[in-house]
């Protein structure tokens, strides 16, 4: 009787777990849709920070202003099953691919690596639900 219930216990356990692990693409358009983002790009031990707000729909479509700026830039965005997001101009062109490396109802870490010219760069973004 004690093995049923411990067996029962794990199978709730493994439900639970697996069915609050959300992906990107049902997290991100929730709600409004509107996230802070914070990029932290890095190169040569030098880093800069940068802010914006980010719009995600449900249709793939997104919106992002840069904080200071006056303009809203419209993109699309995907989520693939490899765990990366990826963002792109409206007609598809200069994707920018990023891994999730953190997941969270209302926060996520993506990063980027990116070699030019053989110098290498990371490119952190931490979004926070607003």
């Amino acid at each position: 009787m004690q093995k049923l219930i411990a067996i029962a216990v794990l199978t709730a356990t493994i439900g639970f777990t697996a069915s609050c692990s959300k992906s990107p693409d049902k997290v991100l358009p929730r709600k409004d849709g509107v996230w802070k983002a914070t990029g932290i790009y890095t190169q040569s031990g030098i880093s800069l920070t940068i802010g914006a707000t980010y719009t995600f729909k449900k249709d793939g479509t997104l919106t992002y202003q840069t904080d200071g700026q006056n303009t809203i830039e419209p993109g699309k965005w995907s989520y693939s099953d490899d765990e990366s997001i990826t963002l792109t101009e409206t007609d598809g062109t200069n994707p920018e691919v990023y891994d999730v490396t953190e997941m969270e109802a209302k926060s996520q870490k993506w990063e980027r690596i990116i070699i030019e010219n053989g110098v290498t760069s990371t490119l952190d973004v931490i979004l926070i639900k607003k």
